[in-house]
């Protein structure tokens, strides 16, 4: 496992298509106080009591075979002491050399369920007071600083949960699940305002595989980091880029003209093809733009996004491609 993901700040598990731990990180086992060997090899049950084994069966196991993937599922693992510990657990199905695999990130929510029993119990315990002795009103003021306190606290710990789930763990840029909140809002503000059309960028990376296979998957993740940097750093501050999935990018671009939307697309053509990999020989991408249209919907823009994509690789990769009917 590579390094940063051996000290996220999240638990990290892998599974095969049978649901055995086929790597962990070391974030997960100090939470649970396991060692590797102990949890390597287990299955996935192993963690669970009766009544969450029953909600994973009910649940999780559905959800990844026909969605591939679950996003934000509350369950509770047991630690080696057998206390149940919750977590908020998001995974995805991939395949790994024709293999199935499924990677799961756990976010632990002890804190957050410890902050909210503690308001919960702090509520009672006013409410208490107040009722047998009007002398407790004097410590209301420290009571209620107190709950402010954790109040913010609280909010702390639900900002870096949602900057976490809208995230791509590698490359530090929004993910797909933001990105689709963002095509919505934006699509919604067309539909609404009938300002001019926004577009929408398919970027993949050419024969990402080639270096993958070439010179192994940490040099490809590399790759992918400093690509999402230069697309993010290459289009205006109303724009967005997020990672779409594997190699691909993508990016919404409101408030420009066709004319700028083209030379931002070229420029990061140019750009990610001037990049320097020392060793490794030059790397392209190929770009698909489609434009949004009253008749559109999100499918239909998405397809005519990727349409393009596919004739600029057909037609030599490393350019632009902007769909047209």
């Amino acid at each position: 496992m590579e390094e940063r993901l051996k000290n996220a700040p999240c638990g990290y598990l892998t599974l095969d298509h049978d649901s055995y731990v086929v790597e962990v990180n070391e974030t997960f086992l100090e939470e649970m106080g396991f060692i590797k060997e102990e949890v390597q090899g287990k299955h996935i049950e192993w963690f669970l009591k009766p009544v969450n084994r029953m909600m994973f069966h009910s649940y999780f196991y559905p959800t990844i075979n026909l969605s591939k993937k679950v996003s934000e599922f509350f369950i509770k693992l047991k630690n080696k002491n057998g206390i149940e510990v919750p977590y908020l657990m998001s995974a995805r199905e991939f395949k790994e050399n024709d293999i199935k695999l499924i990677d799961c990130i756990l976010l632990p929510m002890s804190k957050r369920v410890n902050y909210e029993l503690e308001l919960r119990e702090t509520k009672i315990q006013m409410e208490e007071a107040y009722l047998e002795k009007e002398t407790a009103l004097i410590n209301l003021r420290d009571v209620y600083q107190e709950i402010e306190n954790k109040q913010e606290e609280l909010l702390k710990v639900n900002k870096q949960l949602v900057k976490l789930s809208n995230t791509d763990q590698l490359t530090g840029i929004p993910n797909r699940r933001l990105f689709e909140i963002k095509l919505k809002e934006q699509i919604s503000r067309y539909t609404s305002e009938k300002k001019r059309s926004f577009y929408l960028f398919m970027i993949d990376v050419d024969h990402f595989k080639k270096v993958n296979d070439q010179y192994g998957h940490p040099v490809g993740d590399l790759v992918l980091i400093k690509i999402a940097q230069t697309i993010q750093e290459l289009i205006p501050v109303e724009g967005m880029a997020a990672r779409y999935g594997g190699e691909e990018f993508v990016v919404i671009l409101p408030s420009v003209k066709e004319k700028e939307m083209l030379e931002i697309a070229k420029n990061i053509i140019q750009t990610v093809e001037k990049i320097n990999w020392e060793k490794m020989r030059n790397i392209t991408v190929s770009i698909g733009v489609s434009s949004f249209e009253d008749k559109d919907t999100r499918d239909v823009f998405i397809e005519k996004a990727d349409t393009a994509l596919y004739s600029a690789k057909k037609n030599g990769r490393n350019q632009v491609s902007h769909f047209t009917h």
